[in-house]
Formats: structure tokens, sequence, C-alpha cells
């Protein structure tokens, strides 16, 4: 595996052709267009007894390498508390009820109030900010018309911090000095990247101030890379990214959770001590064994970073209409799950639905 410069290098098994053989290729991106003077690249062979023990101790030896500990992901509170998560799969994902996403939140809340049922945070899914073109960020705020008051008022209304998701950065995002905006970016066809740590001081520090994040959720990580051209051609650019958005996120006080990652970015985390956990499952659905994560999980805890089941229902049946209607015929085996795999325990039931007992069970 790579042991520096995750995000430029590039590894595969090819067979040979006598197709009997099999061969180890490792390197850089093919498609590197140039290599900075100074720029080195280590590669590591480890050899254990069996898969586990294999990655295990390969995981070990890179953490001691990169001084990952478990400090950070020990003390995040997504981790350490239960929240209500509104991603893919849970009841208002894209869906915001009866009323409108504020209304609806604050009914989550008081429902949650009324029963006793331990909610610390809130889980805002890609439903809540401004996007542009190939349906990319352009303005990571809330839109009115989700939020009429504005986040700062939720956030201030049930007092529970925001774990916010993110995904790429629309060509005509405000940010970008291409749109009038104060940052660097790189602007392609059909996403953007920023590249300044400027930019990512300015998104966590407000964010932070004006309506409590507290973990920033970047989403879509495997489609960032893959659809951007000058992360491909620059062997640099993609550590680059991901150590600034991560050197903003440890200067505020926000942990990170990764989405739609490759190893290479769990890998790059090595590096980035406030990445305490990723997503290790597909989308949650009711009824799927979207809950049996145990390989996926393996690679993940071997680099110190907590695996995340995502979301799931507490009861078998909504009691109405849910973005997703399907049954959960084992809410239990769900809860279980979540808790095992020593990620964030986050249901996402219709409000007033949340089976108490199985909450009080994680």
């Amino acid at each position: 595996a790579p042991a520096s410069q995750f995000m430029g290098a590039s590894q595969s098994v090819w067979r040979g052709m006598d197709e009997k053989s099999y061969y180890l290729s490792f390197g850089l991106l093919g498609k590197a267009t140039e290599i900075p003077k100074g720029f080195e690249y280590e590669t590591v062979f480890y050899a254990g007894r069996g898969v586990n023990d294999a990655v295990a101790g390969w995981g070990r030896q890179m953490r001691e390498r990169y001084g990952k500990t478990d400090d950070f992901r020990e003390a995040d509170f997504s981790i350490n508390y239960v929240g209500y998560w509104t991603d893919n799969g849970a009841c208002y994902h894209y869906y915001p009820g009866d009323v409108n996403y504020e209304q609806t939140m604050m009914q989550v809340h008081e429902a949650a109030v009324q029963k006793e049922i331990p909610f610390r945070y809130l889980q805002l899914d890609s439903w809540w900010y401004f996007k542009g073109p190939h349906d990319g960020v352009k303005n990571w705020t809330a839109m009115p018309t989700v939020f009429p008051h504005g986040l700062p008022y939720v956030h201030n209304q049930t007092r529970w911090p925001m774990f916010a998701h993110n995904r790429w950065w629309s060509v005509d995002t405000d940010y970008a000095k291409q749109n009038g905006g104060e940052f660097d970016f790189v602007v392609e066809d059909r996403m953007a990247l920023p590249v300044s740590q400027d930019f990512w001081d300015y998104l966590m520090g407000s964010s932070k101030r004006d309506w409590g994040l507290f973990v920033y959720e970047q989403d879509w990580l495997s489609t960032v890379f893959g659809g951007l051209k000058a992360i491909q051609e620059n062997v640099t650019l993609g550590r680059t990214w991901l150590l600034q958005m991560g050197q903003a996120a440890q200067r505020h006080g926000i942990t990170i959770q990764y989405c739609m990652s490759y190893p290479r970015h769990l890998m790059q985390a090595l590096e980035i001590p406030v990445v305490t956990q990723s997503r290790v499952s597909r989308d949650y659905h009711a009824g799927s064994t979207q809950w049996d994560i145990g390989h996926q999980a393996v690679l993940a805890e071997a680099l110190g970073i907590a695996p995340y089941k995502d979301t799931f229902y507490t009861t078998p049946r909504q009691p109405s209409k849910c973005s997703d209607e399907s049954d959960e015929p084992y809410p239990r085996l769900q809860a279980f799950s979540s808790v095992y795999s020593t990620g964030p325990v986050g249901p996402g039931d219709r409000y007033n639905a949340t089976d108490k007992a199985i909450v009080m069970l994680t």
C-alpha cells in the first residue's frame, strides 16, 4: 500500500497475458502531468497471518508513523451521544413532512423532549443548502424555503449542535473568485475545488459561530476524485485539499466524517487528526442488509477511524408518510450494528415515532 502521498498514489493488481500470473503495480496517478521538484512517494509491504491480522498490523504501523491517536475520536461528541439523522433512508430525507423543515425539526425536538429521548445533536443532510449546475454546492447556507428564520434560529431554539453534510462545489459557487467571490478555486466543467486555506477557515469558523457546526460531513469523496481533472493531473492537489479542510476544522474545534470514500481518503486521514469517522455502508433503506458492515469496517478501524453504519428506523413501521416507507423488520439489529460499529448512532424515524426503549439500549 502507499506509505505517503496517498491522494497522488496509484496501485493495482492485473493479470498477465498467460491469464494465470498476477502482478502488482504501484506508483503515481497515470494521468499526472508533472511531478514537483523534491516530491517523494513511498510504498510499504506488510504481511500478516490472515487478512484481519495483516490489515490491523499494517494499520498500527501506519498510525505510529503518522502519530494518529484516538484522542479526537474518543472525544467526538457525535460518537459519544445519540443524534437525530435526516440522511438518505431517514424519514425526512428530502421530505419536510406536512410543514416546512424548520417546523418539522422543531417537532422532532419537542417530541424528543416530551418522551425523554436523549437526542443530543441534529444531522442535516444535503437538502438544506443552495445548489447550482450539476447539483454542486452554490452556497453552504440554509435556503429560506427550508429554514425561514435561518439555521441559527433552529440551533438556538433546540440547543442542538449541528452535524452538517456537504458535497462537491458547483461551478457557479458564490465563494470562487471566478464568480465574484473572495477565494481561490479550481473551476472545471462540472465542479469546482477550493484551493485556499482562508476559505476553509472562513467556512468552518463562521458555521461554528453562527449555527453550531460541530461535525463537518464531507460526502461524495469518490465523485470529487473521479470528476475533477485537476486532482487526477496534480499529484499534490488532493492532499492539499483535505489537509486544508482538516487544519481549519481542528482550529475551530470541529471533527470530520468522510463518506463515499476510497481507501486513499482513509489513508490520507492519517495526516488529519480530526477525521474521526467514516461511513462504511451503503445508504440505509429499511429492510435491507445494509447493517452488515464487517468487511468494510476493517480498514477504517485499522486506521483509527470509527466505522459508521448510517441511520436506521427504530420501529418496524412508521405511523404515517415518510421519505422511505418500507418496513424495518429488524430495528434492534440495526441499533446493535450501530453501537458495535463504534461510530455515531443516529435514528431517523418520523417525529414522535422513535422507540425510546431501543434508543436507550444504545
